[in-house]
C-alpha cells in the first residue's frame, strides 16, 4: 500500500521557491511551432519561446528537441501570467558553454561545426550555441584562396581561444584536417608496407622514410626502406630501395 513517503520526494521538489536567476533542468513534454514545454517537478511548467532557446541562427527546434529530452534553462520570470515560469535555454548555454568549451580547449577536443557565414579574414561558427571566429588562414591545412568555397559547409575543429571574460571564441580547422591527412597516410603505409611483406617473404625490413604529397585527386606514395634476409651478404644490409611512385585514391585510406 502507497503512502506519503513513497511521494517524499516529488512533494518537496513540487514545494521548492524558484527564483528568477536560478538554472534549472527538467523534461522536455511538448514542442509546439513557437515554444518548449518543460516539466520542472516543480509547482509550475516551463515555458521556452524559440527565439529563446539559441543563438545559433540554424538551429531547428523541431529537429533538435523532442519529448522527452532533458534541457538546463536560466529562469526570467516565475509567472507568464498564465501560472507558467519563463525559462530561457540561450540564458543558461552562456552560463554552461563556456565551462565545456574550455574543458574542448583543453583536451584539443575535435567537433564538427557549420559554417554560417564569411566574414573579412576568416568565418562564422557555431559552438554550443556561441558564436565562434574561424581564422582564414586555419580554415584548413592548406592555403585558401577563395573563402566562399567554406560557405555552409560542415568542418571538424578544435577550440584554440575561449574566454568568457571579453566573449572570445576562435576555432581552428586546421589541426583536425592535419591529424586527419596524417592518419590516411598512415594507413597507405601499412597497406604498403603489408604489400612489400608480400614480395620480401622472408627478408627483414623497415620503412626508413615515407613521402605522399597530394596532388589532382591522388595521393602518390613513395617509400624508402632498408632490408636483409638472415645473414645475408652485407651488401643487402641498409641497402635503401625506392618504391616507384604509386597512385593511390586519396579515399582509399578512409
Amino acid at each position: 500500500m502507497e503512502s506519503m513517503d513513497d511521494y517524499k520526494e516529488e512533494l518537496e521538489a513540487s514545494l521548492k521557491k524558484i527564483r528568477v536567476g536560478d538554472v534549472v533542468t527538467g523534461t522536455v513534454i511538448d514542442v509546439t511551432d513557437d515554444a518548449v514545454i518543460v516539466d520542472l517537478k516543480a509547482y509550475a511548467d516551463g515555458v521556452i519561446r524559440k527565439e529563446d532557446l539559441s543563438e545559433d541562427p540554424d538551429f531547428n527546434m523541431a529537429e533538435m528537441i523532442h519529448p522527452g529530452d532533458e534541457i538546463t534553462a536560466t529562469v526570467m520570470a516565475t509567472n507568464d501570467g498564465e501560472g507558467n515560469m519563463v525559462l530561457s535555454k540561450k540564458e543558461a548555454n552562456q552560463v554552461l558553454a563556456w565551462d565545456k568549451l574550455k574543458t574542448m580547449m583543453e583536451e584539443r577536443t575535435v567537433v564538427p561545426v557549420k559554417i554560417s557565414e564569411i566574414v573579412n579574414a576568416g568565418a562564422v561558427a557555431y559552438l554550443e550555441g556561441i558564436r565562434g571566429f574561424i581564422p582564414a588562414s586555419r580554415l584548413s591545412d592548406e592555403y585558401v584562396e577563395d573563402l566562399k568555397e567554406f560557405d555552409g559547409k560542415t568542418i571538424e575543429v578544435t577550440v584554440i581561444t575561449a574566454d568568457e571574460e571579453t566573449h572570445r571564441l576562435v576555432l581552428s580547422g586546421r589541426e583536425a584536417a592535419r591529424e586527419k591527412k596524417q592518419g590516411k597516410e598512415r594507413k597507405i603505409c601499412a597497406i604498403f608496407c603489408k604489400n612489400v611483406q608480400k614480395v620480401l617473404d622472408g627478408w627483414t625490413y623497415h620503412v626508413v622514410s615515407s613521402y605522399l604529397p597530394v596532388k589532382e585527386g591522388f595521393l602518390f606514395a613513395r617509400f624508402c626502406f632498408s632490408a636483409r634476409k638472415g645473414k645475408a651478404p652485407l651488401k643487402f644490409e641498409n641497402r635503401e630501395a625506392i618504391a616507384s611512385f604509386v597512385p593511390l585514391l586519396a579515399n582509399g585510406a578512409e
